[in-house]
């Protein structure tokens, strides 16, 4: 699971190690706080070259601009990089003009590979690559999107791909004999879904499923967005291959821990809702692979865990500290995934820290864009209870969003719910009062206010939990 069901927020979590309710940014649009340490910093005191490629959100108030981009590098603990801002923004070393070498109508072109201009336009006309069908699928009708014939940029062009051939170069140049750690973050996949016809091709006539609950578009346009979705995940499949080339190559395959995770996930539509920012497991559970050395291969593993544990598990592979970093809340994965004695492991490792959260905060004082007509505050406790039960526990001090997200709440008064989620999927919804005293003493682990906040509301409610009847 995320710490967070947003950008920002869950990638200053991973970088400090903290929870939400510690996190030291809980809003978009805001700069990671120079005096927070960050896992950058304590694998480096413990002689890592550490690199990053791709986007990472820790300096928000670049966004809109392209210069600069080594701003606060050395203080967050990074040797080399190459960054950037989503699917349309590129932070340079010096000065470019708006759109980089190329004119603007070059740029909106797609003229040539991996030139500036090409990741600098602006998003909605980067949207028009492929068969134009991002522009489609959201539907915009503006002077960006009137031209769906737009030619299809070269793949190797594509944002994700670019990400892959920087990463590649930071390797080429990283110090050899010394021990290095690399983020890569990727921009895509996320909304708008662009892709090239050489993505295209591969699921123009494949079907996908769709959210039966969804009201805001009509099946053909869900279709066409969940194509584009899996075909980003497609291409990002093809793309982890070419970098475990790229070790096999250097003869480092062998000693590396690889990790693919997420920042968030995607609704899709489902219950009703685009994008993330909810405590539905679309938005909130991610995925987590991870290989390497010492790592049991084929193994699969059902406990709870936060991508804060990764953090955990880096600290202990590479016999670093996070003792300079305060609330650091990573535990090592290490026990569940050594080949001996799993069960013996599993049990060890919940010992530990028993549960994992997540939460989101989209209002109040400091809230973006000023938004406070769709008030989004919830914390999110899970934990597996035995082999066929996992509880989620939600607590929504608002109400638990539903439908668009820029609406008004669809359940306006605060709310506690409950589900076993063991069987994947959003789950089963589960009375807490029939589920034992489990879920109720899970609600006082929801961190800090929350966790009064909602047993209260539980007392007072005589324990019962609010109608909520959802199709996913």
């Amino acid at each position: 699971y995320t710490p967070s069901p947003w950008c920002a927020p869950a990638r200053a979590c991973l970088a400090s190690g903290t929870e939400f309710d510690n996190s030291p940014r809980i809003f978009n649009g805001e700069d990671y706080p120079l005096d927070t340490p960050t896992w950058y910093q304590a694998l480096g005191d413990a002689g890592y070259h550490i690199m990053l490629a791709g986007k990472d959100d820790l300096t928000q108030s670049l966004r809109g601009t392209h210069i600069n981009g080594d701003r606060h590098t050395d203080v967050l603990g990074i040797h080399d990089w190459f960054r950037m801002q989503d699917k349309y923004a590129i932070y340079r070393k010096f000065p470019w003009d708006q759109f980089g070498a190329a004119s603007y109508p070059k740029a909106c072109g797609l003229p040539e590979s991996g030139k500036a201009g090409l990741f600098e336009c602006n998003r909605w006309c980067y949207g028009m690559m492929g068969r134009g069908k991002c522009c489609k699928q959201i539907g915009y009708e503006g002077f960006y999107c009137d031209k769906y014939d737009q030619v299809g940029a070269n793949q190797e062009d594509y944002i994700d791909n670019f990400v892959t051939a920087q990463a590649q170069l930071l390797l080429d140049r990283a110090p050899p004999g010394k021990p290095w750690a690399m983020q890569i973050s990727f921009p895509g996949p996320h909304p708008p879904f662009i892709i090239t016809e050489a993505m295209n091709q591969s699921i123009e006539t494949q079907s996908f499923n769709v959210s039966r609950s969804n009201k805001q578009l009509p099946k053909w346009k869900q279709e066409i967005m969940r194509k584009q979705y899996a075909a980003e995940i497609e291409n990002l499949d093809a793309l982890f291959g070419r970098l475990l080339r790229t070790l096999e190559t250097r003869g480092e395959l062998d000693n590396t821990l690889v990790v693919v995770s997420s920042d968030h996930g995607e609704q899709l539509g489902d219950h009703n809702v685009w994008g993330k920012r909810t405590p539905w497991e679309p938005s909130i559970r991610v995925p987590l692979v991870i290989a390497g050395p010492g790592v049991a291969q084929g193994r699969v593993v059902d406990v709870p865990v936060s991508t804060l544990d990764v953090i955990g598990t880096f600290m202990e592979v590479a016999r670093a500290s996070p003792r300079n970093m305060k609330n650091f809340d990573g535990r090592s994965l290490m026990p569940l995934l050594r080949a001996s004695a799993p069960q013996a492991d599993e049990e060890s490792f919940l010992r530990e820290k028993p549960f994992v959260t997540t939460g989101l905060t989209f209002t109040g004082p400091g809230a973006p864009w000023g938004i406070f007509t769709a008030p989004i505050d919830f914390r999110v406790v899970i934990q597996k209870i035995n082999s066929t039960h996992t509880l989620k526990v939600i607590c929504c001090t608002r109400g638990c969003p539903r439908g668009n997200p820029w609406a008004k709440s669809a359940f306006p008064k605060p709310q506690v719910l409950a589900y076993n989620v063991a069987g994947g999927g959003d789950g089963d919804k589960v009375n807490v009062i029939g589920v034992s005293r489990e879920a109720q003493l899970m609600v006082k682990k929801i961190p800090n206010h929350y966790g009064d906040y909602c047993w209260n509301w539980l007392n007072k409610n005589n324990l019962v939990l609010s109608q909520f009847d959802e199709v996913v």
